[in-house]
């Protein structure tokens, strides 16, 4: 199943959903869903956008395994 990890990615480097929001061009309520591990689905282009826009704002190289991840075993 996924796993999301945006959470602890954003909490690490201090980005808000906030910034994050404007920065990848967004709504809210998808940050927060994703940021709250909730979204009732995963559009690969919003998640690109997302890792982009977290690269911009931390300087990093960030991956898609700092937005979600996936583990083996039941839901």
């Amino acid at each position: 199943m996924f796993r999301w990890t945006l959470r602890q990615t954003m909490d690490r480097y201090g980005v808000t959903r906030y910034a994050l929001q404007k920065e990848a061009d967004i709504a809210m309520n998808t940050v927060r869903a994703m940021y709250d591990g909730k979204p009732t689905r995963i559009d690969f282009p919003v998640v690109e956008r997302v890792i982009h826009a977290l690269r911009r704002l931390t300087k990093q190289p960030l991956t898609a395994a700092d937005v979600f991840t996936w583990e083996e075993g039941e839901k």
